[in-house]
């Protein structure tokens, strides 16, 4: 088996000196360009993350917002319901 490893070594090591020097370089300036566009594609990431994070906090925020009006507008309807009664009954006492 060793023979065998030996024979692959010796085939990668001739594959590897036959490749032109400017076929390693076209590999090498794709390897750099690849990693720049990943690069971007991260910073892309992370800014759209940062984007969503601040819509996230501006939604809850409104929604807060909203519960508050419901409430408000169920209190005061409940509220302007008791307080006629209220006014009508007083006034019906002093006619009464």
């Amino acid at each position: 088996m060793s023979g065998l490893q030996n024979e692959i070594t010796e085939s990668q090591k001739q594959q590897d000196e036959n490749v032109s020097e400017e076929e390693k370089e076209k590999l090498i300036n794709k390897v750099v360009e690849l990693q720049e566009g990943l690069k971007a594609l991260g910073e892309r990431v992370e800014s759209v993350k940062q984007d969503y994070d601040q819509k996230q906090a501006g939604n809850q925020i409104l929604q807060t917002y909203i519960n508050n009006l419901m409430s408000s507008n169920v209190l005061s309807s409940a509220g302007a319901g008791a307080g006629a009664g209220a006014v009508s009954g007083g006034i019906g006492k002093k006619d009464g």
